[in-house]
């Protein structure tokens, strides 16, 4: 299949949407599960969400081009079926966008310092001039986020020239894997790239076969980066002990500062630091670019704003306001992620299960794409969002093991 220029792009923005936040906090969170079991649940996260990737772009296709999950739910379940996808949309959103603004502050503080601002000044400056960019549309975006996206893996490369000669494995290779099942959230959401497939699949012209190769490419992408990032910081890092990867994990807040510290006072490797400041500023814009657009439509489908003159004075307050005020009142960077992964698996796992079973078997329709599997398919998504929603329960009555 020969890839075409806007299907490269395209994939790109997805792959961008999912390296964000998530990317940054997978070594201090899976860390200590160790190489083996980091890998073996990245891999299950990355499986899972890629199928459930396909399964939205199925129920995607039962509507004309441009509706989002929103609109479609209202379809087949309902004004009931509606806000409660409304709901779980703007929940999961709002926390990631959260997360993204608090690691953007976290990082931000030394120039925050500089100039006399404190965080919220710094949170409002970082929201409104991503947001500002949104405004100008996708193909505008397109072209910026291949420029960071440029730069973010400009930087990547220059860690990995710079970390590698010093990485070694210690007991890093088996770690404590019992620890990871608490992570299963967190990995969901890391691969969370849904968002902008609407968006996406107007901007492809609704060419299944440019949409899926888009697809692949934006699910491929991260997991190559989120382990190859795993692998470098791991082993870079002692397993316990001052400056270790189990400091680092049993920390409540500032996850992203104190392991910028530890890479420029812990090791003798030039520029080290700058780099790292560098990838995670690019890997944040990338994501809260994707998040911020995916948010900014689904308002405008479900507000019914598309002929609206001031849609834009409308639904970008209501994009960006909302998320500013949790991440200032939210206790942290990875405990705000943790909590967006019962969103991800209600919304994009159990929610599309239910649509495609009534669109295929109650209302016997046909997409232009449809998940392979049949029904154990689908109840196997949905058992397994079931189980990840579980996890977060268990975890906050602290009955499953963690650091």
């Amino acid at each position: 299949m020969k890839l075409k220029s806007k299907s490269i792009g395209a994939g790109l923005f997805i792959a961008g949407t999912a390296i964000g936040a998530g990317m940054l906090s997978l070594p201090i969170s899976l860390g200590v599960g160790g190489i083996i079991g980091a890998t073996a649940a990245m891999m299950v996260g990355f499986l899972y969400m890629l199928i459930t990737l396909f399964l939205q772009l199925e129920i995607l296709c039962y509507q004309e081009s441009g509706k989002t999950l929103i609109g479609v739910s209202y379809v087949y379940l309902g004004r009931a079926g509606e806000l409660i996808t409304w709901g779980s949309f703007l929940c999961l959103l709002y926390l990631a966008s959260a997360a993204y603004i608090n690691g953007a502050v976290d990082l931000m503080t030394p120039l925050g310092h500089f100039f006399h601002l404190d965080s919220t000044l710094l949170s409002i400056t970082f929201s409104f001039v991503v947001g500002l960019a949104c405004t100008f549309g996708l193909k505008i975006v397109d072209h910026l986020n291949r420029f960071l996206m440029f730069s973010l893996t400009f930087s990547f490369l220059a860690l990995v020239y710079l970390i590698t000669p010093s990485i070694h494995l210690g007991e890093n290779l088996m770690g404590e894997p019992k620890y990871l099942i608490v992570t299963a959230p967190l990995i969901v959401l890391s691969f969370t790239s849904h968002i902008v497939l609407p968006s996406a699949r107007v901007y492809l012209e609704d060419n299944i076969e440019d949409i899926k190769a888009a697809m692949i490419i934006g699910s491929i992408t991260p997991l190559v980066f989120y382990l190859a990032w795993i692998y470098l910081i791991v082993m870079l890092l002692p397993f316990n002990g001052d400056g270790s990867i189990m400091e680092l994990t049993q920390l409540k807040s500032g996850h992203l500062a104190y392991l910028s510290q530890i890479l420029e006072n812990g090791f003798a490797i030039k520029n080290l630091r700058t780099f790292y400041d560098m990838f995670s500023y690019f890997a944040i814009i990338t994501s809260f670019l994707g998040v911020t657009i995916a948010i900014a439509d689904s308002i405008e489908d479900g507000l019914g704003l598309a002929n609206n003159p001031y849609k834009d004075l409308i639904k970008y307050p209501m994009t960006l306001i909302p998320p500013l005020i949790v991440a200032n009142l939210s206790a942290g960077f990875i405990t705000v992620l943790n909590y967006g992964g019962i969103f991800v698996v209600l919304l994009l796992g159990i929610i599309p299960a239910i649509i495609s079973w009534i669109a295929r078997y109650r209302l016997k329709q046909q997409s232009s794409y449809t998940l392979p599997g049949g029904k154990s398919s689908l109840i196997t998504i949905a058992a397994i969002g079931l189980v990840v929603i579980m996890i977060v329960y268990f975890n906050e009555l602290g009955l499953l093991p963690r650091p």
